[in-house]
């Protein structure tokens, strides 16, 4: 992967957002809308250019990647920094993998042996920093079983679903303890200074403050018991799988709730705070001018780090959009890690947000760094040994503790656009 295999496929994409900036402007110039065919069309095109984002994010990962380490030897020689290698082969056994897999299940107790630990080492795990976990209940074969076998397939296809993307613009505050962190707020920008005669008495005025208050909402996820059976069986490396799915389930529960949030038992999400900055002019729809009187409602004090947040859906529809002189108001991110823009900002896209519909709120605008996430620690994976051991089985569960809203001193920072329609 090269620079020059990105930039070839982001010019076979900038093809493709061509067509489908001229087939818009085609109807907007005959002021119609779209025609079946041309619908079809779009949906192809549209689909083209998702597959070329793809691609085109796979390219400059491995390329960062890459530019990490390019020597082999160089990774085996750091690893062979952290741990002195012994003359017997190293190749990994079915052995090496069951006493890892129960290392990782008797950490911290008097059951983990110095066995265990070599086994873990040999691996490149770390049980003391708890970056293990476990696999599905048994050897069923919808609960793992399907991992294990006597020769399979050495690899685990997963179900993807996006979710965040407030997250990556929001401001977090990490802390130690969940106790309650007031966030201090003012306002005075109504207060202004004025010209006084000469012996003049200055009048007194005064500073008012407020505050937003953050807790500490405990999540969790449910108890993932795990077999020996299949702890020893599954030929797959679903450690790190495991790990990661555990922590995901926590944070697809909190994405949602920095955007919808009600603030009872649950973080406020912003859109219950942030303020209507435009009604759409249509029923059920947008418009360029929509999106427009949205983004001039901003102050310019703000819009220096604004951002559009959207779902998927809403960026589909918004890519069909023209301005009055039918240029496109989106437009793709050609050059390398710089991102989508409309109007000449940012698109993040969170699954969390309601689609297009009458009196939804599907678009928002404004510097989501005043969206403020407060974490206590990080996510706390815990191993219920006693609890299955008459099964046969270990118990893993993962909490974290956070909350978040926006901040908002009264000249309100974020406000989202409020479809017409009831």
């Amino acid at each position: 992967m090269s620079y020059y295999e990105s930039k070839k496929l982001r010019e076979e994409r900038g093809e493709i957002v061509h067509q489908m900036h001229e087939l818009a402007k085609q109807v907007k110039s005959e002021e119609r809308d779209f025609t079946s065919e041309e619908l079809e069309k779009w949906d192809h095109l549209e689909a083209d250019e998702r597959s070329y984002t793809s691609k085109i994010d796979t390219v400059e990962r491995l390329e960062r990647a890459n530019s990490l380490v390019t020597d082999k030897e160089e990774v085996q020689e750091q690893y062979r920094s952290l741990k002195p290698r012994s003359n017997k082969s190293e190749q990994v056994t079915q052995r090496d993998w069951e006493l890892a897999l129960r290392g990782a299940a008797f950490r911290n107790t008097d059951n983990f042996t110095e066995e265990m630990d070599q086994a873990c080492r040999k691996l490149k795990m770390s049980p003391s920093q708890g970056k293990v976990s476990f696999r599905a209940q048994s050897t069923d074969a919808t609960q793992g079983g399907n991992t294990a076998g006597n020769e399979p397939i050495r690899g685990l296809e997963q179900a993807l679903l996006s979710y965040g993307g407030l997250n990556s613009v929001a401001t977090t505050i990490s802390t130690a303890t969940g106790n309650t962190l007031p966030y201090p707020t003012v306002n005075t920008t109504g207060q202004t200074a004025s010209i006084i005669g000469e012996n003049t008495e200055v009048t007194n005025t005064s500073v008012t403050f407020s505050q937003v208050t953050y807790g500490a909402f405990k999540y969790a996820t449910l108890v993932q018991p795990v077999s020996l059976e299949l702890m020893q069986d599954s030929s797959v490396n679903m450690m790190d799988f495991i790990s990661n799915a555990l922590v995901t389930r926590i944070a697809r529960a909190q994405a949602d709730d920095w955007v919808n949030g009600d603030g009872t038992g649950e973080p406020r999400g912003f859109l219950l705070d942030s303020s209507n900055g435009k009604t759409s002019d249509g029923t059920g729809v947008i418009s360029y001018d929509d999106l427009v009187d949205l983004q001039a409602s901003i102050d310019a004090a703000y819009d220096v780090n604004s951002v559009w947040l959207m779902n998927r859906s809403s960026e589909a529809s918004i890519k069909k959009l023209v301005d009055d002189q039918s240029r496109p108001l989106w437009l793709p991110n050609l050059v390398p890690n710089s991102p989508t823009t409309l109007l000449g900002k940012p698109i993040v896209i969170d699954e969390a947000m309601p689609d297009i519909a009458n009196a939804a709120t599907p678009i928002a605008y404004g510097d989501f760094s005043k969206y403020i996430i407060r974490r206590v620690s990080g996510v706390d994976v815990r191993f219920l040994q006693e609890r299955y051991m008459d099964l046969g089985a270990v118990g893993v569960i993962a909490f974290a503790r956070a909350d978040g809203a926006l901040i908002d001193a009264g000249t309100n920072p974020v406000k989202h656009m409020t479809i017409t329609g009831s």
